[in-house]
């Protein structure tokens, strides 16, 4: 009866009740999909994007470990004696960020291994001669009242004719050491010679530097590291270039430019002022900053508004080179860390790029940069050109495009 037509109805209104607050729910979740879509599409690419820095920086782990293997490996001292003390010597005191790397990673890695430094003798290799003179008479003192002492020659430069001050002092450092019992060990470089078409001078060269039995030597890039074998045999080895000893690095700075444009300007350059100001003029007429380049890091971190004037550069130079070059890794990095991609046709611009979480587009001026890369997969199946974040071009046009690309697909 009447019960029943109550309960009926109570049941009618509870189903519109629940119709309503059903169609309210569906309409949110219609409202909320893209919101929602968006959302996991941001925690999705940040994921990625974790994921990527964390297999990079588990490559650069992997290499600075390999770098470290391999300089146990060579660094044995003739007589026997478990080396202890390290002269790391002939550091390149100027601005440009991939001596500076160099020196500084060499120090790191060979401090972390556990050796005792003597920076003292670290004299600058392209000094004038009466000042080359007196201190290889000092390191050759030390050493003979050191047996358990080996000489480290750093990595920076070119061994070669390219800069020959600095090779002609690496002559008088391994030829006044021939007649003790002391390891010398030249480390990782390229074998550079842009005058020499008959070969005599690199044969001469590598004369001096055979004469000594107790010399090694490290190349960072197989056809250096052939050319040596044929003069040194077994002593040349080869090896992954300093700055992979060095690891993963975290940036200073948050980025403040879009592109960081690193194009060789001196002896070694392929490209013409003109065509890197012309690229410079492409991004910012579509509304990109820039800042821009070479090897010296005043200009670029004068330009970002930093402190490098040069009483900045004297007072750290006074205090040593490995406060120096200290200085020089402090600003490299804040350069890099400032932009959020880099353009590079430098080796040390685009592994110091990569060693800083950036993501770079490198055109290869002299095989330095592909070479690299190869003994870094050589090194660890992690270190591929992706997961370096290294990505070749074939032009300025290309790298343009791709720069272009990756900012729009990257706005923040």
């Amino acid at each position: 009866g009447s019960g029943q037509a109550s309960l009926t109805c109570k049941l009618a209104t509870l189903n519109l009740h629940d119709r309503a607050e059903a169609t309210d729910a569906m309409i949110i979740i219609r409202c909320m999909k893209p919101i929602l879509f968006v959302v996991l599409l941001l925690v999705g690419c940040c994921a990625i994007a974790f994921d990527q820095l964390a297999f990079r920086t588990q490559c650069y782990q992997d290499l600075q470990s390999h770098w470290y293997n391999q300089f146990k490996s060579i660094a044995i001292s003739p007589n026997g004696k478990r080396i202890t003390d390290i002269v790391h010597y002939g550091h390149q005191t100027h601005l440009n960020y991939g001596d500076g790397f160099i020196w500084h990673a060499e120090t790191a890695a060979l401090k972390a291994m556990g050796y005792k430094l003597h920076p003292e003798f670290g004299t600058h290799l392209c000094r004038a001669p009466a000042t080359r003179r007196r201190a290889i008479n000092r390191l050759k003192g030390y050493v003979d009242k050191h047996p358990n002492a080996a000489v480290v020659l750093s990595g920076g430069g070119n061994l070669g004719d390219l800069y020959p001050k600095c090779m002609q002092h690496r002559l008088q450092v391994v030829k006044a050491l021939q007649n003790t019992t002391t390891l010398v060990l030249n480390l990782g470089q390229s074998v550079r010679y842009v005058n020499d078409s008959t070969g005599d001078t690199m044969k001469s060269h590598f004369t001096v530097l055979k004469q000594n039995p107790y010399f090694h030597a490290c190349f960072r890039d197989g056809k250096s590291c052939a050319k040596a074998k044929a003069f040194l045999g077994n002593r040349a080895h080869c090896v992954l270039d300093s700055v992979f000893s060095f690891g993963m690095q975290q940036p200073l700075e948050t980025p403040t430019v879009d592109v960081l444009i690193m194009i060789r300007s001196d002896s070694e350059k392929t490209l013409t002022d003109a065509q890197t100001q012309s690229l410079v003029s492409r991004f910012h007429s579509n509304g990109y900053t820039t800042v821009s380049g070479d090897g010296e890091w005043n200009t670029l971190a004068l330009a970002l508004g930093f402190n490098a004037t040069a009483k900045f550069w004297e007072d750290r130079y006074e205090a040593g080179p490995d406060a120096f070059f200290e200085a020089v890794v402090t600003m490299s990095n804040r350069i890099m860390s400032s932009a959020k991609v880099v353009i590079a046709d430098r080796l040390h611009g685009a592994v110091v790029g990569s060693v800083m979480g950036k993501t770079v587009f490198y055109m290869e001026a002299l095989g330095k940069i592909t070479t690299a890369i190869q003994a870094a997969q050589y090194a660890s199946e992690r270190c591929t050109p992706d997961s370096m974040g290294l990505h070749r071009v074939m032009s300025l046009d290309e790298a343009y495009d791709k720069a272009m690309a990756y900012l729009k697909a990257n706005p923040d």
